[in-house]
């Protein structure tokens, strides 16, 4: 039981008379220090100076390497650089290619065409290297085949009739230096280089001169 001789605590809530009217007490938290009376005259100290310190970098974790069950092993010689293989050669001449070219300088021939040396230098280029790859099946035809940037290569016939009237000149079947206007895929400048000295050709598309 409480003591009857001790006073009596106030219980809330208090007036506003008996707040105004009762003595305030400072009470500091038990963490709290008291300040010294010159900190307390001026104000809080200034922070200490800030100190920069390296931070220590961690080491490069190594990885480590995959189960030998997942990680497929190379052999030695694959390991070592190869050269890069080679390209096919769209010249490259087969027996196909043989018949096709034989049986072009026979519808020449059965064409009217005269000049065996001009029939041999069909026989000797391979038109089909003169070509797009997806028209080679056309290239022993007797027609003209699109080369690109709207030029063609001319038939087999134009071209025989053109190098035979030029052989038929007054000055004799001999050819020495032969101009060509009009390079187009090359095709004519090589069959002209089986009967001439010389050829010299022009071509004003950059494209089809790359090519």
């Amino acid at each position: 039981m409480s003591d009857p001789g001790a006073p009596r605590r106030q219980r809330f809530p208090l007036n506003l008379a008996q707040t105004a009217s009762t003595p305030r007490r400072l009470v500091r938290a038990p963490h709290e220090k008291e300040r010294p009376a010159a900190e307390a005259a001026t104000g809080p100290a200034a922070p200490p100076p800030l100190v920069l310190r390296p931070v220590p970098v961690a080491q490069p974790v190594s990885l480590r390497p995959a189960p030998a069950s997942r990680r497929q092993e190379k052999p030695a010689a694959a390991a070592r650089a190869a050269p890069a293989p080679r390209p096919p050669a769209v010249a490259s001449d087969g027996l196909g290619h043989t018949v096709a070219r034989a049986r072009l300088v026979e519808r020449l021939r059965a064409d009217g065409c005269r000049d065996e040396a001009v029939l041999r230098a069909f026989a000797a280029v391979p038109r089909h290297a003169f070509v797009d790859p997806g028209l080679i099946a056309q290239a022993y035809e007797d027609t003209a085949l699109p080369i690109g940037l709207g030029q063609t290569i001319s038939k087999p016939s134009v071209v025989a009739r053109m190098i035979e009237l030029l052989r038929a000149r007054p000055g004799g079947p001999a050819l020495g230096r032969v101009l060509e206007i009009g390079t187009g895929c090359g095709y004519q400048a090589a069959v002209l280089a089986l009967v001439a000295r010389h050829v010299y050709t022009v071509e004003r598309l950059r494209g089809l001169f790359d090519r």
